[in-house]
């Protein structure tokens, strides 16, 4: 089978690490698998053994009016080109905005197009939720993570669907005895993962424990803010910001406590690694229910 996977931009993020594992499985079975990621990334995360890595580097303008318009007009013009020289027999989106508006288009390109929910569609403004909802009722299939996204959906008349959640899909390296620091790690955009939460929190536990260390990996728009933030709690001493971390598991394993403050996940990949090395962790209840459901 002919199966393209189409993912925004192959970021050092959750759900692109997902779709390199997912389009590397496939390729393993023996599927002709094309990995299609639409707009420039400057550091992205290696194609898999096996799969027919497409870039096409889109690139987006800061302006948002632009990006959402004549830019988004580009992305899909450069998209459909793609997928009818690949004339792939299914299409995959993680449901990012170029895969949702192929969803309009299908029918025109004869593309079966499957989606997958990666968080909480109510969670990116009111707008955003109709549109989302609306054209997954276009797709041929849908895969939620949990009950809690599927539950968002109610109401709707979904195509066929099912709940598959995250697998773990690095090698735990398991914890290592004694104690270590907090450690957090993640894209620093602070709508979904509210580093304000866990600083505040964090400057409280220093009260207390106060050569306690919590260590940020990862790199996004909101760090200089996250810097500024534990600068003005007082805090920035005992916080450390060492970048993106390509060997994670490594220093999971030295970790005391695993940290995550969002507000909306969907199945957290770093969570589920961390448990997975046996790490204790203290985390929120993020929705729709992803944290609940490890």
């Amino acid at each position: 089978m002919k199966i393209a996977l189409i993912i925004h931009r192959l970021s050092r993020s959750g759900a692109p690490k997902i779709m390199v594992w997912l389009a590397g499985h496939l390729a393993q079975k023996g599927h002709d698998t094309s990995l299609i990621s639409v707009f420039d990334c400057s550091d992205p995360l290696p194609a898999p053994p096996g799969a027919r890595l497409i870039e096409l580097n889109v690139k987006q303008s800061k302006n948002p009016v632009v990006r959402k318009t004549l830019g988004l007009f580009a992305a899909e013009k450069r998209l459909l080109g793609a997928l009818g020289e690949l004339e792939p027999d299914v299409c995959l989106t993680f449901m990012d905005t170029a895969g949702l508006l192929l969803l309009l288009l299908k029918r025109f390109y004869g593309f079966k197009v499957f989606c997958s929910e990666r968080a909480d569609p109510d969670r990116r403004g009111a707008l955003s939720a109709f549109l989302r909802k609306r054209l997954t009722e276009l797709s041929d299939g849908i895969v939620f993570q949990t009950e809690g996204a599927k539950n968002r959906f109610a109401g709707r008349r979904l195509p066929a669907h099912t709940v598959i959640p995250n697998p773990v899909c690095v090698s735990p390296v398991r914890k290592q005895a004694g104690p270590g620091p907090l450690v957090w790690a993640g894209r620093f955009e602070n709508q979904q993962k509210r580093m304000d939460v866990l600083l505040t929190a964090f400057s409280m536990v220093l009260k207390t424990f106060p050569d306690e260390r919590l260590i940020m990996y990862g790199d996004g728009p909101d760090l200089q803010k996250t810097r500024a933030l534990a600068q003005s709690l007082g805090i920035a001493g005992s916080v450390d910001f060492p970048g993106f971390e390509n060997s994670l598991q490594q220093k999971l394993a030295l970790a005391g406590v695993f940290v995550m403050s969002s507000d909306f996940e969907g199945i957290p990949n770093t969570l589920a690694e961390a448990m997975a090395a046996g790490l204790p962790c203290a985390v929120t209840d993020c929705s729709p229910g992803g944290a609940r459901v490890l």
